[in-house]
């Protein structure tokens, strides 16, 4: 039986792990495949975006209240903006097909980053905008229940967190996947040198 020291050395002892070499052509695949995956994204969240501002403006025909029509007004304003800062600062290229190996590493790492840091901001640039116009309407909803029915309303607020929350910890396990690939194209950046 091997004693707690023994397995601390061999532990130690063991050799580093070195990043996976990768070719040119798969490094441009790779990034053709992130620039691709983005558009996708990118084009559902356009749809889900659209169907939100026809369904806010139904709503805000469709109920009577002003803080219902407040409440669906900022929602669809809220839709806009999250759909331009999706425009503005959501895209990613493919690496130059000319691109050397090194260029390659370094554009590539690059995308990543990026893609990384809009994780990042999902909760300032896609979610929070949501949250005043949700809670008009919600609130203008709940106001022309009666009172019974009004936990309907605070049950449809906690799906609504949940929903968010959820989002959040998606795009909190990408961040990291793409941390990891950025961590593992830096040593390789450093092995190449």
């Amino acid at each position: 039986m091997i004693d707690q020291h023994d397995m601390q050395s061999i532990w130690q002892n063991q050799p580093a792990v070195t990043a996976t070499k990768l070719t040119r052509e798969q490094l441009h695949a790779k990034s053709h495949a992130l620039k691709t995956t983005v558009q996708k994204r990118n084009a559902f969240e356009q749809i889900v975006i659209v169907l939100c501002v026809i369904v806010f403006a139904y709503y805000a025909w469709k109920f009577q209240g002003l803080l219902i029509e407040l409440g669906c007004l900022l929602s669809i304003a809220a839709a806009v903006f999250v759909s331009f800062q999706l425009r503005k600062r959501g895209s990613a290229q493919a690496a130059p097909d000319d691109a050397g190996l090194q260029s390659c590493i370094a554009f590539h790492r690059k995308e990543l980053e990026h893609q990384r840091d809009l994780l990042g901001s999902v909760l300032a640039l896609y979610l929070l905008p949501f949250v005043p116009g949700l809670s008009f309407f919600l609130v203008g909803l709940a106001a022309q229940q009666p009172a019974r029915h009004r936990i309907y309303f605070i049950l449809v607020g906690v799906v609504y967190a949940a929903g968010f929350f959820w989002i959040m910890k998606l795009n909190s396990a990408t961040r990291d996947r793409i941390q990891h690939e950025v961590d593992e194209l830096k040593a390789l950046e450093a092995e190449s040198k």
